[in-house]
């Protein structure tokens, strides 16, 4: 017999428990959620039922704290973490209520009058699960068989599915066929008949450990058995199918209403007992989340064949939620996704490209083409295919619309209108994904408390989102809540050991570290990526190495990372790339005071520059050959750019008006060049306004020089371009200040650059600058 018995008509109690006190509203709830939860209760599911206006830092210290009453209460270890899911020790803790695999009468007394008033989402899961709550306790789920007359209902996930590595079912081997019946759906809503069939096929399509019985043999067997060519392949009709087929094991799905939301449960069967090998269940919020529902449920169902963990992650792409008639045009859709987010854009193409070959009329993927060519700067076809998109709005869902002109008015630069369609979008359909992508958006347009609000509720959705998590901390970033920052990657990194060296997430990171003063750890960091077998990643090892050896004045250091950088640049050919990294590499010898390999390296540079899709970094390349006195140059790269100045995109428009202001700049028009300057948007906007700074100085305007500085002395740029700017404009300064009688900020200005360079190269043109004239001043 268990110790300890939860009783729950009514308010719930712990019979058996030391301390009855300790037994608040929320650990009573949460006991209640964790005992009738099998598999166990995720944390998303926690947070969204018992502390759904909290922050998930917040929640999940009360739901801990929750945690640790229950288990004082009872002096035992009733409730514990197990791969990441809360499980009731079943020895210690007896129920006096089960729930049935079908609602029916249920028992109305079950938590009547015990509610949370600070979650509603505890009284709609009491609501929902009431009309199955039955009395006493079940048989254990290993020997229940499968009612013909339930079809599919059972629905209990199969506890210890996610507590160990699978093993596959009596009978069954990698590669067996597998008998997949129609959906059953209770809804009523023909539209899931369309796409949870095509996402089911297609997600089950992704393991390598079943097959899918062909359509073709189905159909074959149907007709041997009588059935007419129309007739539904119920799972009763396919468990018979099944045996006549000398296949084992049988696959069901089934949707109901549950109140607003829907209710998803999935069983794998064997086909001639009935029993059930694994039972699964999951519930949406909207009709929106129903795919990332199924794409948990099938998760499940490929580990009860006995796929292990490792591939399943790697032979899973997220289920797109995109209207197609063609599962063919559906999958080169999805993989085109996994192409893109993992930044290799050419084979996205080729496989939007594809699926537009298999349906031509494929909204979803128009848009998503439009997307590649805003990206490569070639507007006019990306213009082509979002509005081709856009004209096949019979075919598209209504959050299909939604997304597509959020994600066009994003492109053109039209924030207004882009913010609208995702904000509509999260209110109509709230999801991981609409959050999440709504949360990005903000995070891009710098509207950090706004994004880290949007991101947060996307994680009450789906708490194992990595991305996410990385967004909220680039939002964090922002708003220079440095420690959330950290606290924001930590936990991307616990659900993605991979993620922290990855491309420019590797880069923000090692920033971030720098900000906080680990510099140590950050160059362990940066070391740790030119471990990676991914070229982008060692390259930008390499210049967070280059930039930490700039950050101490260590020049000649700097230089020889940053040319181990260029040469990883060149084995890629990535021509953005080497052109970037040449003029990191002069600018760098520019400081040293080497004019004639910087010159080489400036050449360089425009050798690699072979065609205008480099005009994000035009402004990099202004402030390059500003500096070197190439003002013929800068002249040269704004005429090659002008086919596209009036269809670039915003980031292009924000490179070219850079580019604008370093040429008026190098005529002597310093003041057209400061407002040039000022207009700077965008992720070029931080450069613009170093310089700015330094032709302020320049031009003796040095209290609005100052209004602009002073407060970024702080805070000075880390790890990107603007860094060599920031040492540049201090010499400005503090030169400005000393010519305007200001003693003390001059050496201010120009002592700051000689502690952060004090064990530097002593040779630099600007640090021997500085030296003297502190010198001079003493």
């Amino acid at each position: 017999m268990p110790r300890f018995i939860l009783r729950t008509r009514g308010r719930p109690v712990l019979e058996g428990a030391a301390d009855p006190a300790l037994l608040d509203p929320t650990a009573l709830a949460l006991l209640c959620l964790v005992q009738l939860t099998p598999a166990g209760l995720d944390e998303a599911e926690a947070l969204l039922r018992l502390t759904p206006d909290a922050t998930p830092a917040d929640g999940r210290r009360r739901i801990e704290a929750a945690v640790a009453r229950l288990n004082q209460a009872a002096g035992a270890v009733l409730v514990s973490r197990r791969d990441g899911r809360l499980v009731a020790d079943a020895a210690l803790l007896g129920c006096d209520v089960a729930l049935a695999a079908l609602p029916a009468a249920g028992d109305p007394a079950f938590l009547a009058g015990f509610d949370l008033p600070e979650s509603p989402e505890f009284g709609e899961w009491v609501a929902a699960i009431r009309p199955r709550v039955v009395l006493g306790v079940p048989a254990p789920p290993a020997r229940r068989r499968l009612p013909v007359a339930l079809a599919i209902a059972a629905a209990v996930v199969v506890t210890g599915l996610l507590l160990r590595e699978p093993s596959s079912p009596p009978g069954f081997k990698a590669g067996d066929p597998v008998v997949l019946a129609d959906l059953d759906n209770a809804t009523g809503d023909t539209v899931f008949d369309r796409s949870l069939v095509t996402a089911v096929a297609i997600g089950l399509r992704q393991s390598g450990q079943l097959e899918l019985l062909p359509a073709a043999r189905i159909s074959a067997a149907l007709g041997r058995m009588g059935a007419r060519p129309d007739t539904g392949l119920t799972l009763e009709l396919a468990r018979e199918l099944a045996v006549r087929e000398n296949v084992r094991y049988v696959i069901g799905l089934r949707i109901e209403p549950a109140g607003p939301a829907y209710r998803l449960q999935g069983v794998l069967a064997d086909a001639e007992s009935g029993t059930i090998v694994v039972e699964s269940q999951a519930r949406a919020e909207t009709k929106g989340g129903t795919l990332a529902a199924l794409d948990r449920i099938l998760q499940e169902l490929r580990a009860g064949l006995g796929e292990r963990r490792a591939a399943r992650r790697a032979n899973t792409v997220p289920l797109p939620r995109v209207a197609t008639p063609s599962l063919e045009a559906l999958k080169a859709y999805g993989a085109g996704g996994a192409a893109w987010r993992a930044r290799d854009y050419r084979t996205a193409r080729e496989l939007w490209l594809r699926a537009l070959d298999l349906d031509t009329g494929f909204a979803m993927s128009m848009g998503a083409l439009g997307a590649y060519y805003y990206l490569h700067h070639q507007p006019e076809q990306g213009r082509r295919y979002y509005d081709d998109a856009l004209r096949r709005s019979t075919r598209l869902a209504p959050w299909e619309k939604l997304e597509l002109e959020g994600n066009y008015a994003g492109w053109r630069g039209d924030t207004a209108v882009q913010f609208r369609a995702w904000r509509t979008l999260t209110e109509q359909h709230p999801s991981a994904l609409t959050l999440a992508n709504y949360g990005t958006s903000l995070m891009r347009a710098r509207r950090g408390e706004e994004a880290i609000a949007a991101l947060t509720r996307a994680l009450q959705f789906d708490s194992t989102d990595a991305a996410v998590y990385i967004n909220l901390a680039s939002a964090a970033n922002g708003l220079r809540r440095y420690r959330d920052a950290a606290d924001y990657y930590r936990r991307a990194n616990g659900l993605d050991s991979t993620v922290l060296r990855s491309a420019n997430i590797g880069t923000e990171y090692g920033a971030l570290l720098i900000r906080l003063g680990r510099t140590t750890e950050a160059e362990t960091h940066y070391r740790s990526m030119l471990a990676s077998p991914t070229l982008l990643n060692r390259l930008l090892g390499y210049r967070g190495l280059g930039y930490s050896a700039l950050r101490d004045g260590h020049l000649d250091q700097a230089v020889g990372y940053f040319r181990q950088a260029n040469e990883v640049a060149a084995q890629q050919h990535d021509h953005v790339s080497q052109s970037r990294g040449k003029i990191i590499e002069g600018l760098t010898l520019l400081l040293s005071g080497d004019g004639a390999a910087a010159t080489r390296a400036f050449d360089q540079a425009i050798a690699s520059a072979t065609d205008v899709g480099d005009v994000g970094f035009l402004g990099l390349f202004g402030s390059g050959f500003g500096r070197a006195g190439r003002a013929g140059e800068i002249d040269r790269l704004l005429a090659r750019a002008s086919t596209i100045r009036d269809s670039a995109s915003p980031a292009d428009r924000a490179g070219l008006l850079l580019l604008q202001a370093e040429r008026t700049l190098a005529r002597g028009l310093s003041d057209s060049a400061i407002g040039l300057f000022r207009k700077v948007e965008g992720s070029t906007a931080g450069m613009a306004q170093v310089r700015r700074i330094s032709a302020l100085a320049q031009a003796g305007r040095l209290d609005e020089a100052r209004q602009a500085f002073d407060p970024m002395l702080d805070n000075p740029p880390v790890q990107y371009e603007t860094q060599f700017e920031w040492y540049w404009a201090l010499v400005a300064m503090g030169d400005a200040a000393e010519k305007a009688g200001d003693q003390a900020a001059a050496i201010k200005y120009f002592k700051r650059l000689s502690d952060t360079w004090a064990t530097g190269d002593s040779t630099a043109p600007i640090l021997i600058h500085a030296r003297a004239r502190l010198a001079a001043t003493r």
